[in-house]
């Protein structure tokens, strides 16, 4: 059968995919430029903001200057890989320095451009998966890249948190480009298969390194590459040259990603024979004791059921990106039992489902939703952008004159284009909590607050604070006054604290910040509340009074 998309359409059209792609990204950049500030800051990021500094500090000391091990030991922080934290801390350090730009500001725009580079690899991803299948002609590839990057960017839990997530974000946008780097590895090898691609195997086990130094999770990528090598020795026979190249490619990409982690990772540098051991083991079973609303009850983090993550992948995505995902996946798997199937279609399953299971398998502990596993979020929205395609392009490629084809090619558009304007009606109920997105198949936001998790960062303190700053001269006449955040971080008030308000760790506060959530308890009782910020009609934050300020 001919590749889909061939024959149509044919001018000016050609263009029309890539003029959208571009159109997407310029739509993005101004999105980041303009819209980072008002998501708020999380309660992580000022920790991670200073481990970043200090590792920094670290590599401008030449190794002198150890504090970045100086932590709580609960906390583990030196065992989270820090390259990221690093290179938001080198960029808000050289800008301060030669701009006096905000540091903060700085930070809100490096994690969102990072954010768009993940999409654009999404892109180039799908590029190259329609490269490699042959399955849809270059206007199709084009169309597929469009879709899969317009994926990406309206998936609320990624386009919503990818200001103010240092860890998850950088690590799914790592993946990608590791996804990337494997395709073009896979089409390459199989392309020349007398040929070592040595820059190709350099080049995965460099961002399988950079990926682990972000997140050790990145270590489930092993088993996609194990597959894979396992795949190529059936195809090509267990011959001893097989055998022997894939020995040296595994060794290659093994060698790149160490040295690659004790390049980036001073913790392992300093540790390099029981340093990443070690760090994998406190990651596989992190000592967060706390418990967390699943489902309307309290369970422990550690003791999480097995329906977890697919539950979260459910109802934390549009509904009809899943169903998508579950057609691409069941085409991609249906060529490979028929055995025409490619190594992108593999890669794609791969990288995908190993994850899931093995989460669902091994039960690490996981809180926050579906942040701690949003990496595997791009490769199923790269099946569910494929599934759209193909059947589109199959449609407009058998047509011949049967004009209920074309129809239903335009019906199965207009279905996506509804579902995603459904999606972004939700999005501007609950805008900037992007990050708190449930599908309205599962009931949206307004029905799952009280079930699941919702703002577990707090980031509604930043609309919070900024109230308490225009109005705290209303209720006092104080020179300044202080402020307290419960259950955030205190930290992430200072970006927006201005010159009259100061932050009270201990006590009681004149004003206290409370983000609420059913099961919380309400630290300032006999407080009096002034102020509350609803999301969807939600109340999920107050300002609260100090009664000998009422």
């Amino acid at each position: 059968m001919g590749s889909l998309w061939g024959t149509y359409p044919h001018g000016v059209l050609r263009r029309v995919p890539q003029v959208l792609l571009g159109l997407l990204f310029c739509l993005l950049l101004g999105f980041v430029l303009t819209q980072g500030e008002v998501h708020g800051r999380t309660f992580d990021e000022p920790l991670q903001n200073d481990y970043g500094h200090r590792v920094l500090d670290w590599y401008l000391s030449f190794g002198g200057d150890r504090g970045f091990l100086d932590y709580p030991e609960q906390t583990q922080l030196p065992q989270h890989g820090p390259f990221f934290e690093t290179v938001v801390a080198l960029f808000q350090s050289t800008l301060g320095r030669v701009f006096d730009a905000d540091p903060w500001t700085v930070r809100s725009i490096v994690c969102g451009l990072t954010g768009v580079l993940g999409i654009a690899l999404m892109a180039l991803c799908a590029l190259e998966i329609a490269r490699s299948s042959r399955r849809i002609g270059e206007q199709g590839r084009w169309w597929f890249a469009f879709t899969a990057a317009l994926a990406l960017a309206l998936y609320p839990r990624y386009t919503g948190a990818i200001f103010n997530n240092s860890k998850d974000l950088p690590l799914a946008v790592a993946m990608l480009a590791l996804l990337w780097a494997t395709l073009r590895l896979a089409r390459r090898w199989e392309e020349e298969p007398d040929r070592m691609p040595w820059r190709d195997l350099a080049a995965v086990g460099v961002l399988l390194g950079l990926s682990m130094a972000i997140r050790v999770i990145a270590l489930l990528w092993v088993p996609v590459l194990g597959l894979l090598v396992v795949a190529w020795l059936v195809r090509a026979g267990w011959s001893r040259p097989t055998l022997r190249r894939a020995a040296i490619g595994t060794g290659v990409i093994a060698l790149a990603s160490y040295a690659t982690i004790l390049a980036t990772w001073p913790y392992v540098f300093l540790n390099p024979i029981g340093g990443l051991p070690d760090s994998i083991a406190s990651m596989s079973k992190y000592p967060w004791d706390d418990a967390i609303m699943f489902g309307g009850e309290m369970i422990q983090a550690e003791q999480l059921p097995r329906t977890y993550v697919p539950t979260w992948l459910w109802q934390g995505s549009p509904w009809l990106t899943v169903l998508l995902a579950l057609a691409g996946t069941a085409l991609a798997v249906v060529a490979l039992v028929r055995r025409r199937g490619t190594s992108a279609d593999l890669l794609l399953v791969a990288a995908w489902l190993l994850p899931v299971l093995a989460l669902v398998a091994m039960r690490p502990t996981l809180y926050n939703g579906l942040r701690h596993f949003v990496f595997v979020i791009p490769p199923m929205l790269l099946l569910a952008a494929w599934a759209l395609v193909l059947g589109v392009g199959w449609l407009l490629a058998h047509a011949d004159g049967a004009r209920w084809r074309t129809w239903s090619a335009g019906v199965a558009v207009a279905v996506v284009v509804a579902a995603q304007v459904q999606v972004l009606v939700g999005v501007a109920r609950i805008y900037p909590y992007e990050y708190m997105y449930f599908n309205a198949a599962s009931g949206g936001f307004a029905k799952q607050h009280s079930e699941f998790e919702t703002d577990y960062w707090g980031v509604c303190g930043r609309e919070a604070v900024l109230w308490v700053r225009d109005h705290w001269r209303d209720y006092s006449d104080d020179r300044w006054a202080t402020v307290q955040n419960r259950w955030g971080s205190d930290g992430a008030l200072e970006p927006y604290l201005g010159d009259d308000l100061r932050v009270l760790p201990e006590g009681k506060p004149d004003f206290g910040i409370y983000t609420l959530m059913d099961w919380r308890r309400d630290p300032w009782r006999k407080f009096t509340t002034i102020k509350e910020f609803e999301v969807d009609g939600v109340v999920v934050c107050t300002v609260k009074l100090n009664p000998l300020l009422s």
